[in-house]
Parts: structure tokens; sequence; C-alpha cells
């Protein structure tokens, strides 16, 4: 037959024969042999690539399909795939959600990443293990070595050679080209139904030649890179364990007798791992091994960062090493930036942040932190923002030590809450110039500042980090925004850090501005006797250092704390002293702050139309200075004072302005007055559907940490537009609900 296809070498029956007959003799190699030949042949004579009947011998042959080639059945081989999974990964705990993903139908290929620790071949393993009867030819396991500190990573040719091998194919006679071996393996695996676990890929580069032929197979690739360049069906990213899981990680390692004695210490404990596994388990050990210790004893040696990776070490376990191999893998640059982000000022961050302390472009910094991200060393909890495990984090920390000290970032929310600050330029005359700001105004400032976190944070990384000069500065700064976002208690919070080291600052404005700040937000909570002591202990200070813009900024917090706490004589007498001296320092929020007070004393002195000049002279500092939330501010003190007066039609017009610029600026208490009294003007006007719509938008937009007062006017001016429209029980319910907010 070989001399007869000598003859017709272009005949592919007489191929097929032939390699039928080789391996019915048991000469499987020559059979693959006769088809490489043959194909090779078609591929340079004729272009063509074999007809589908002989690619099914060639197959055939490839899995030794006795039945398919019609061979007559021979002694019962064993079996040519085996279970290869592992059975030493860890315990899996607290991913039955991932799990019942992974293992769940319709994905071919699945692929899980996550930091390094997180268990992510325990994952894929246990998964192969609920997948096995589905998948009776066989369960393969193979790890390539993407991050490992003896071993480089797995060549894909040698990988594919090991997993024809495993499949039952000779491989001696296939030579080490990539794409042959990776069309054989798939050939080999089409009619299959497998299971492959490929842990530890370093790239999809890696892992592509690798994946099987058919559709009844199923892949599971663990990676602590998120590899993007790979299509699969499925992708799972582990974060840490939740608090409960971690805790019982540990209860169940050290054993539930002694966890359940230190219940809040086993907590304290699992958070201090950062509720990774890995982690989680080291630490398990270090307690079985040392019956004496308590879970206090290990939480309080792991309260220090300094030793913290340390302590998590166990024989070739350690916390810091697998965080190493990541790291050694990043390219230059992702390396110092990973370094810099040690110095990040606050858990949560951005590419402007990070691009400021590089001294690169925006566009760059993503970029970086993008390939972090992909490296599962950076966190990306939306879109745009970044984050990094509390132990990663730990471990820049301890790389940024030899870096530079690098404030640029603290600069970032220096700008953000000055420019999101409608004090303006002149409310604040020391520190730091602020040329080329990242933000376009207020507006843009505030949406940056609101997507930045808890800036109490903030304030303490510039304590810790040794600025407390920036503290002092990012806390003054922040009070507008605060108050204005209705964080009152936040803005307390970081007012209070930065006081505590307005003594360490050469800025000596500070001991006055936090003092009016602290002032501020207590007038805001409603608390008039702290808002008169920190103005009144601010004013002395400023009296005595001869500050004559601090002078005007104290007696106008006094001002305003009298006027709303009275005597109204007395608040018009020190807001006038104030207003002359913010005149005559230029500072023009301070004079409508001052100016806006007056017309306030003036309307409960029943002084209108005064109270409306007043507000006309603050309403053309506004317009002068284009300050939107000034703006909407006095606004809507002149549409109430109009609507007070009986004139709806006037009132309506300047408190729709006033609702417009609240939304604009996100004015939440701004907003609810404002939209209550507009509903009031409505309902005098005779549009009493309208009117309820105002009401209705102001009630839903009440938060629990405004002043009382807001949620019983709303309540009452609802009330009285329900008994217009002749609703009386549930008019009579929202008078109830005030009265018992009065209570």
């Amino acid at each position: 037959m070989s001399a007869l296809l000598a003859e017709h070498p272009d005949r592919e029956p007489l191929t097929g024969l032939l390699m039928r007959a080789f391996y019915g003799a048991g000469r499987q190699t020559d059979a693959l042999d006769t088809w490489r030949e043959f194909r090779v042949r078609m591929l340079d004579e004729l272009g063509l690539e074999p007809s589908e009947d002989l690619r099914r011998v060639h197959e055939a042959v490839l899995r030794g399909d006795d039945v398919a080639l019609g061979v007559a059945t021979r002694q019962a081989t064993l079996p040519r795939i085996r279970d290869e999974l592992p059975h030493d990964v860890g315990e899996l705990s607290g991913r039955d959600d991932e799990l019942a993903r992974l293992a769940s139908p319709g994905s071919a290929v699945s692929a899980v990443d996550g930091v390094p620790g997180a268990g992510k071949t325990a994952l894929a393993v246990r998964a192969a293990q609920l997948l096995r009867e589905e998948h009776p030819d066989g369960c393969l396991f193979v790890g390539l070595h993407g991050h490992s500190t003896s071993r480089a990573p797995l060549a894909p040719v040698r990988v594919v050679r090991r997993l024809l091998r495993s499949a039952g194919v000779n491989d001696q006679n296939i030579p080490d080209d990539l794409d042959e071996l990776s069309a054989n393996w798939r050939a080999a695996t089409a009619p299959l139904r497998l299971v492959l676990v490929l842990d530890d890929a370093v790239s999809a580069e890696q892992v592509r030649p690798l994946l099987p032929g058919g559709t009844g197979n199923r892949v599971l690739i663990t990676s602590r890179r998120r590899l993007p360049g790979l299509d699969v069906e499925r992708r799972i990213s582990l974060g840490p364990l939740s608090s409960d899981a971690a805790a019982g990680l540990l209860s169940r390692i050290v054993g539930p007798a002694r966890a359940g004695q230190e219940r809040e210490a086993v907590h304290e404990l699992a958070s201090l791992c950062g509720r990774l596994p890995l982690a989680l388990r080291i630490a398990g050990a270090r307690l079985q091994n040392r019956p004496m210790w308590t879970f206090r004893d290990l939480a309080d040696r792991l309260a220090d960062d300094t030793g913290r990776l340390g302590e998590l070490t166990a024989e070739e376990r350690s916390v810091e090493a697998a965080f190493r191999l990541s790291y050694d893998q990043l390219p230059a640059d992702a390396q110092r930036a990973f370094r810099t982000l040690g110095r990040a000022p606050a858990p949560e961050f951005d590419e402007l942040v990070l691009a400021a302390m590089l001294g690169c472009s925006r566009r760059a910094a993503e970029n970086v932190l993008e390939d972090l991200v992909d490296a599962n060393l950076v966190q990306a909890p939306a879109a745009g923002r970044y984050r990094m495990h509390d132990l990663v984090a730990v471990y820049a920390r301890r790389l940024a030590a030899d870096e530079p000290d690098v404030a640029s970032g603290l600069g970032v929310y220096l700008h953000a809450c000055r420019a999101a600050s409608e004090w303006d330029e002149p409310g604040f005359p020391s520190g730091p110039e602020i040329a080329d700001s990242p933000f376009a105004g207020l507006v843009d400032a505030s949406a940056w500042l609101d997507r930045a976190g808890d800036l109490v944070e903030v304030v303490s990384s510039a304590v810790a980090a040794g600025h407390p000069d920036y503290a002092c500065w990012i806390a003054e700064g922040a009070v507008d925004y605060l108050v204005r976002r209705i964080r009152y208690r936040e803005c307390l919070a970081l007012l209070e850090v930065a006081l505590s080291e307005v003594d360490n600052v050469a800025d000596r404005r500070m001991a006055t501005a936090l003092r009016f700040g602290l002032g501020w937000a207590h007038l805001a909570l409603g608390d008039s006797v702290q808002a008169r002591k920190w103005c009144e202990e601010g004013l002395r200070i400023s009296r005595e250092t001869g500050d004559r813009r601090e002078t005007a900024r104290g007696l106008c917090g006094l001002g305003m704390v009298t006027m709303l706490a009275g005597p109204l004589d007395e608040a018009e007498q020190v807001l006038s002293e104030a207003r002359t001296l913010a005149a005559e320092v230029a500072d023009s929020w301070l004079v409508e702050r001052a100016v806006s007070g007056l017309g306030y004393v003036h309307f409960k002195q029943g002084e209108h139309e005064l109270s409306l000049a007043c507000f006309a002279e603050s309403r053309e500092v506004a317009v002068q200075t284009g300050n939107p939330a000034m703006l909407g501010r006095v606004s809507s003190h002149i549409g109430s004072v109009r609507l007070h007066l009986g004139r709806s039609e006037e009132a309506a017009e300047s408190l729709r302005e006033a609702v417009e610029l609240a939304e604009r600026v996100e004015d939440r208490l701004l907003l609810v007055s404002s939209l209550s009294r507009l509903g009031s003007a409505e309902q005098d006007l005779g549009s009493l559907d309208l009117a309820h719509s105002y009401h209705v938008r102001a009630l839903g937009a009440l938060t629990d940490q405004m002043s009382p007062w807001a949620e019983i006017e709303v309540r009452n001016r609802l009330g009285a537009c329900l008994h217009a429209r002749g609703e009386d029980e549930a008019a009579r319910e929202q008078f109830e609900l005030a009265a018992a907010v009065m209570a």
C-alpha cells in the first residue's frame, strides 16, 4: 500500500487506508507521520488542507479510537487521562457564591484572579471536583509557575507536550512547533469531556495554546493578573473574605474552644490579616504551634504596621514573599507607582492624585494604575477610583520608606477643598498658592470630593506623614464643602484632628481659622452654645494678634450665632461691625455673609423693606463674584421675605432660581428650604398640584443630619397644602409628625 501511495501521492483515500493500517499494526507514530507528510504536500502543492474525512482519521489516531478506525478490539488498557487534582490546596472558606458561579453550566473557559493569597487555587480545584462527574474523561491540573521563587514560568511548548501525554498521545514525532502541538492537542480533546485547571498563569500568551478543542471541556484558569488579552466566558476576581467568614476560618484552624473565649479578638485578628486566606492560615498555624498565645497576643503583635508582614510568615509560606513576587514582575514605571502609592494621602485615590505625586500626566497615571489593577496589586471599586488591599498597602508603605517624601498628593486635596468652597481666594490668604488647579470651579471640585471618601482620613494621613500644615489647610478648606453637603460630624472630626496640631505649624492664622470652622460647623448643627464658644475663642486670638481679616471673620460668625440665639439688637451691632471690617479687608464672602445676616435680623425685627435692601446688596456681591452657591442662598432669602409679604409671584421667581442653583451646587439644606417655600408660593398662586410636588420633593431631600427645624418646616408646609387640597386626614398626619419632631 505504501508503494501504491508513492505512485499516487495526492490520493486521500489511499492515505486514510494506510493510516488505518499502520494504526492497526500498532504503528501509531507511522500513521501520524503519514498524515503529516500528506498535509505538508497538500499545502505546498495546492494550498489546501486535507479533507474533513481525513482529519477525522487523524483525530481518531491521536486519541486511539479503535471503533472509529475499524480496528478489532484490543486488550483493555488503563485510562489515558488521569485525575490530577491536588489535595493540599487548603480549605475553601467564604467563597460559596464564587464557587457556584465557577461550577455552574455555560462557560467553557473561566478565569479566576485576585490579590496574592486570596485562595484562587483552592477555589478552582474545588470547582473542578464539583465538575468531575459531568466530565468523565478526566481532570488535568497544570501548575504554570507564573509567580514562583524557584522556577521560571513554564513554556507553552513544554506544557502542551505534557498535556498530550496525559491524553495518551505519543508526542515523540511531533516537532517543537507550538502551532502544530496545539493543533494536535485540540484534535485529541475535541471529542472529550474533561476538566483542565491551569494554575498560576503569567499571561494570556502562556495560556492560549493550552486551551483544548471541542465543546465538552471545561477550563479553569487562575492567575494573579487579570489576563485581559484572553477571551473567557466568565471572570471571577477574589477579594478579601467577609468578616464572619474570615473569623470562622481562623476559629476552625485554631479550634472552636480557644476561639470561643475571645470572639472580639478573633475578629480583630482577622481584620489585621486583611481577611486574606493565606494570612489567616499563617496566623492560625502560629497559634496552633503556640498554645500559650491568645488571639489577643497575636493581634497585638500584628497591630504595628512595621512588623505585621514579618509576623505573617511560616516556613516557606509568607504574605510578604507573595506580594514581592507580584511586585518583582512589574515593569519599572509600575514599580515606582506602586511604591509612591505607599504614601497616598487616603486609602482610596484616583489618577489625579497619583499624577501629582509622580509628576506625570493624568493619562500616564491612569495607564499605570490600570496595569496595577491587572496585576491585582490595586483594586478598582468603581470607575476611576482605586484602592489597595490592607496588607498590600502595608507592603507598599514599607517599600515607600526609602522614597522621597511626596506632599503633592496632599496638594490635590487642598486644591479641591479650596475650589469647592464658596469662600473664594480671599477666604484663604495664607498657605501655598494655587496655580494651574485641575478643577474648573466649585461644582467640578465638589464632585471630585464627593468621590474622594472620608476627608478625616486625609487630614489624619497628613499628620502621620509629618505635614501638620497641610492637615490644617485642608481642614479649613473643607468646612464650607462639608457643611453644604450636610456632613457635619465629619467636618467637626477633621477640624478637631487639625486643631490638635495647630501649635506645630508656622501659619499662625490656623489657630483662629480652625476655631471659626468649628463655630460654623456647630452652628450648622444647631448647637449655638458650642458655636459661640469657638467663635469667641477665635475672636479673642485674632484681636490679640491684630489680624483684621480674621477678626472680621470672627465677628461674622459670632453675629450669625447671636442672630439665631438672640438678642437681635446685639446681633445687629456685631454684624454691622463685621460688615465694615470685611469691606475694609476686601473679603467679598464675609461682606455677603454679614449683610445677609443683617437682612435676616431686620426681617425678624419686622423691618421687611430694610431686609430686602440688605439682601439686594448681598445679591450684587454674589453676582459680582460669580459664585453659584452664594447666589442661590441669597435668592432663597429674597424669595422667603417676598413670600412672607404675600408677593407670591415674585417669591416664586426668586425661589425657582434658588432651587436651580441649589441643585447645581448640591446644597441639600438650601434645596430643602427653597423647595418647601416654593411649594407655598405656588399654593398661594393656586397651583396646588405643582405646590404638592415641590413639598414632596423637599420631604424626600431631608437627611438625618439636618436640623430638626428643617423637617418641621417642610411637614407643616406640606400639611397646609394637603389641607388646601381637601385631604384633611393626610394633612393632620403631617402636622402630627411635625409636632412629634418638636417634642
